[in-house]
């Protein structure tokens, strides 16, 4: 299991970022995901695999290509996504 931190962009919701957590975590639930600040410069709209100092095994470069590349897929329609 691999623990991912994103931030969407300043604008975006809570519905839209809640949504977010909801699609990663229905989609890959092997992993946990959390939610970043966006006052973290320059990681707007971003997902990265975080690493511990535990000695656990690196994540899986594949298990983490496949989770970047959906939350790029993801992040433009969840943000233009309005709740009903």
């Amino acid at each position: 299991m691999t623990t991912f931190i994103f931030i969407m962009s300043p604008e975006a919701t809570s519905a839209q970022q809640t949504r977010m957590m909801s699609e990663l975590e229905e989609r890959f639930p092997q992993h946990d995901f959390l939610l970043g600040d966006v006052r973290f410069a320059g990681y707007e709209r971003n997902i990265l695999a975080l690493l511990d100092d535990t000695g656990a095994t690196p994540p899986n470069p594949k298990d983490v290509t496949e989770v970047i590349d959906f939350f790029r897929a993801a992040v433009d329609w969840i943000e233009d996504w309005k709740p009903s």
